[in-house]
């Protein structure tokens, strides 16, 4: 059965309803041919309001830039309130789930690929023209990230003062945020659209080697040309080969640091960054105080790096330092 304005079952193509089982013309529902070709599973604006569903569209699997990009920048929206043309372009009002309305934004068309159903609805009910942005698949990271855990700049560089004097980590250069004026060695901190990033910055070449908790810059092409621009610098990424939690971002940023600092003071230049057990624990103990989930490993897994005795030639794994050191006590060379 076909229900709608039209009655005439011939008057255009239909599409059924996933919930009430009923067919409508396409032009009733405000959707066109090339766009019925892109619905998965299509819902009714009746149904939509009594069974809180929306219609379901197609999408494409996103790249590992786009979903570094999302887990960095992701909110989700719970729904969009308004909408207006800036320069013959669409904005949306959009409320953030778990956020007051004081946090509202408007945000450009572009903006919304991870929500395109909630995007469709509202166009569908306004009689809008629906967008043309894809789907992405696989974009949004269900890593669950907790702000609770999120620390300042300045903290991180209290808790990398604090082992200053340590025998293992003892500092050798001053630690600061990034400034604009360098004449001298120094460790650096740099944050960017939400991420904390350490650089040890070396004046005589101009040169910065750089790492973050989540290997961000060394997986995306667009994050390093973005700092770089932003830096003004040459930059050399640095594995990190232990990320923590999703949000330990800090207690990451403190880890990097030390282990710079501990490259530095043994004049070698850093190649794979590691920190013991011991520290990574006390650090995140000290630091974070909330719950997190734990990241996706595989991508850090391929920079892993086996790490070699100058004498002998034997390889132990990165994690296992302290059995290189011991290894390095004894070895004759043989």
């Amino acid at each position: 059965m076909t229900v709608c304005c039209l009655r005439d079952p011939d008057f255009d193509k239909t599409i059924r309803c996933e919930e009430c089982e009923r067919n409508f013309h396409l032009k009733c529902v405000y959707i066109t041919q090339s766009d019925s070709e892109l619905i998965e599973n299509f819902i009714c604006r009746r149904c939509e309001r009594e069974k809180n569903k929306l219609t379901s569209w197609y999408g494409k699997e996103a790249n590992d830039e786009q979903k570094l990009l999302k887990q960095r920048k992701y909110f989700e929206v719970e729904k969009i309130l308004r909408h207006r043309y800036v320069n013959n372009r669409r904005k949306f009002l959009i409320k953030w789930k778990n956020c007051g309305h004081n946090q509202n934004s408007w945000e450009p068309e572009r903006h919304l690929d991870g929500c395109v159903d909630i995007l469709q609805a509202y166009l569908r009910e306004h009689k809008l023209p629906l967008t043309k942005i894809q789907k992405l698949i696989g974009a949004c990271s269900k890593v669950s990230f907790n702000k609770k855990n999120w620390i300042t700049v300045s903290r991180v560089i209290d808790c990398i003062g604090s082992y200053r004097n340590h025998k293992t980590y003892k500092l050798s250069l001053e630690v600061e945020e990034w400034e604009l004026e360098r004449e001298k060695d120094k460790i650096y901190l740099f944050e960017h659209e939400g991420h904390c990033y350490v650089i040890l910055y070396i004046h005589e070449r101009r040169t910065g080697y750089i790492s973050d908790g989540a290997n961000i810059v060394l997986n995306s092409a667009k994050t390093r040309e973005e700092l770089t621009n932003l830096l003004k610098i040459r930059l050399v990424t640095v594995p990190y080969d232990q990320p923590i939690r999703a949000d330990y971002c800090g207690s990451s940023a403190v880890l990097i640091a030390l282990d710079f600092s501990r490259h530095y003071r043994k004049k070698e230049l850093p190649q794979l960054l590691t920190a013991p057990k011991s520290l990574r624990r006390n650090i995140t103990k000290l630091l974070h105080k909330h719950s997190s989930e734990v990241v996706d490993k595989r991508e850090v897994y391929d920079h892993i790096r086996w790490q070699k005795c100058p004498k002998c030639g034997k390889n132990f794994k990165s994690s296992k330092r302290s059995r290189l050191t011991q290894h390095m006590k004894f070895c004759r060379g043989q």
